[in-house]
């Protein structure tokens, strides 16, 4: 699983071949737990087939006490590229993903 930075982008190319389960133990490929909400947006973006919009009303269906969902999808999104954007405590890995939106809006993680 996760630990930051390099080991993130090898591991969802993994994912995404094929070679690597994107959940084992409880915890995605980049280490969050999959009943949480960090592990559900890693899986729905993982998908590559929702808006930001549509990711976010799958988070607030399952978490209804969520407060700005979006911002909190948006947050994550942010967290994927640059490490902690949510003001938590500072060690926080970054996980170096590249998130893009498609021009349907679609977001996914973009592999080079």
């Amino acid at each position: 699983m996760s630990s930051g930075g390099n080991d993130d982008r090898s591991n969802t190319k993994a994912v995404v071949n094929g070679s690597m389960s994107k959940v084992s133990e409880g915890k995605t490929w980049l280490d969050h737990f999959e009943n949480k909400q960090s592990g559900m947006i890693d899986l729905l973006i993982l998908e590559g087939i929702y808006s930001i919009r549509e990711t976010a009303n799958k988070v607030k269906y399952i978490f209804p006490n969520v407060t700005n969902v979006s911002n909190r999808v948006q947050s994550h999104i942010d967290h994927l590229h640059d490490g902690d954007a949510r003001g938590r405590a500072s060690g926080m890995k970054p996980h170096k993903l590249r998130i893009i939106k498609g021009a349907n809006y679609k977001i996914k993680i973009f592999l080079d």
